[in-house]
């Protein structure tokens, strides 16, 4: 037994600190999911993961009222207030909140749901609270990584079909790839082998789906110009 795994030994009868559970992470993914088995927390975790994600949506939502205002410029009288009154609802910080939790619940139940299907069918032992519970501990990388593109982004500047692509196939989405599939392997009892499957397949087929979506949106623009 070498020194680093006596060290993780004696650190499994002890107390582990906010900064190991990071680095683990990080760095080893299985040993994370390890100790997050032992108690998976999803409160905690999915109240984070909605505040970052409305931080991003108040930040995108205030570029995009500068755009939406200029556009509004030719209006004037009765038309401008009722315009004005309708944007302000949509735009406000407590709808952008509103609408990132609902949306965040469905988006996460959505993928937990067939994750935990298909690994049911691969002999996966465990509940669909864990499978929500890897989701959501599994997604920090691109929400983290939304705040800060929210930061530089233009929305007044035209998606191409490589933006799109970009938008679901990206360092982040890989790195958040990987702590699903290690997070149900360990959580689930599976081999690595089949949690790869399950997750590539279905981060493949949203994939074809984003950029296919793209793809039609282009062209029916075109359409119209």
């Amino acid at each position: 037994m070498n020194e680093e795994n006596e060290r993780d030994l004696i650190m499994e009868d002890e107390k582990v600190s906010l900064g190991q559970k990071i680095k683990w992470y990080i760095t080893k993914p299985s040993r994370f999911f390890e100790e997050f088995k032992k108690n998976p927390k999803i409160l905690i975790h999915f109240i984070i993961i909605t505040i970052l994600s409305a931080v991003t949506a108040v930040i995108a939502g205030t570029k995009t009222d500068e755009i939406t205002n200029q556009a509004l410029e030719g209006l004037s009288g009765e038309q401008l207030e009722a315009t004005q009154n309708i944007v302000g609802i949509f735009s406000s910080p407590a709808f952008l909140i509103l609408g990132t939790i609902l949306m965040l619940t469905l988006t996460y139940l959505i993928s937990a749901f067939f994750r935990y299907i298909f690994t049911k069918l691969f002999k996966g032992q465990g509940k669909f609270k864990e499978m929500f519970a890897i989701v959501i501990v599994s997604s920090y990388p691109v929400v983290i990584a939304g705040v800060i593109q929210s930061l530089f982004s233009n929305p007044s500047a035209d998606a191409t079909t490589m933006d799109s692509i970009l938008s679901v196939v990206n360092i982040w989405s890989i790195w958040q790839l990987v702590l699903l599939i290690v997070g149900i392997k360990v959580l689930f009892n599976i081999s690595m082998k089949k949690s790869a499957l399950i997750n590539i397949g279905i981060f493949l087929v949203t994939t074809l789906f984003v950029v296919g979506s793209a793809i039609i949106n282009n062209n029916l623009s075109n359409m119209v110009q």
